[in-house]
């Protein structure tokens, strides 16, 4: 999911969300590899859902904790959308995909000149 996020990634390695995430990732692993091991053992079955379980929903504050992250940063809502439209505009002219790292210049502004288009 991340990789093909480009730039919207950030926020799920940084701080809250990225915790939650990486919680996340670690205790669906460990419920998958308990899982198969627990046939005989219900002890090791409960422990295999529990982790599962507990893995799904630290995903999913994750993916919320990220997505309030990304909308209170607006480098990651206005930047894509410009790539988006500048992509657009170069495809209908020459069908070409441009390189698109001047748009990268906004993630360096400060919150305020980045609302206000103000240096």
């Amino acid at each position: 999911m991340k990789r093909r996020m480009g730039l919207a990634a950030r926020p799920f390695g940084q701080g809250r969300a990225g915790l939650l995430v990486r919680a996340s990732e670690l205790l669906t692993a460990g419920g998958a590899v308990l899982g198969p091991c627990s046939a005989r053992d219900r002890r090791l079955a409960v422990a295999a859902g529990a982790a599962l379980l507990a893995g799904s929903a630290a995903l999913r504050f994750g993916v919320f904790h990220a997505g309030v992250a990304s909308a209170e940063d607006p480098a990651y809502t206005v930047v894509p959308r410009r790539e988006r439209l500048w992509r657009r505009s170069r495809r209908t002219l020459d069908g070409a995909e441009p390189v698109l790292a001047e748009f990268r210049d906004c993630l360096s502004l400060s919150p305020l000149s980045a609302r206000t288009g103000r240096s």
